[in-house]
C-alpha cells in the first residue's frame, strides 16, 4: 500500500520534480534564456498575427 501512495505522489508531481531539477541545471537555464531571447527578437520583427500563428504551432503551443 505504501508503494502505491509513493507512486501516486510521484505521478502527480513528476512534472514539478523534473522542472525543479532542470531549474538548477546551468546548461538548461542557458538554453532556456537563449530561446526566450530568440523568441523576443522574432516577435519584434514580425506582426502580432504572425506571432500568434507561430505560437499556435504544435511544438510551441
Amino acid at each position: 500500500m505504501e508503494n502505491q501512495k509513493l507512486e501516486a505522489c510521484y505521478s502527480e508531481h513528476s512534472h514539478t520534480i523534473f522542472s525543479e531539477m532542470l531549474g538548477e541545471d546551468e546548461d538548461y537555464q542557458r538554453l532556456k534564456n537563449a530561446k526566450i531571447a530568440a523568441e523576443k527578437a522574432m516577435q519584434s520583427v514580425i506582426s502580432q498575427e504572425a506571432w500568434n500563428q507561430y505560437l499556435a504551432l504544435p511544438c510551441f503551443g
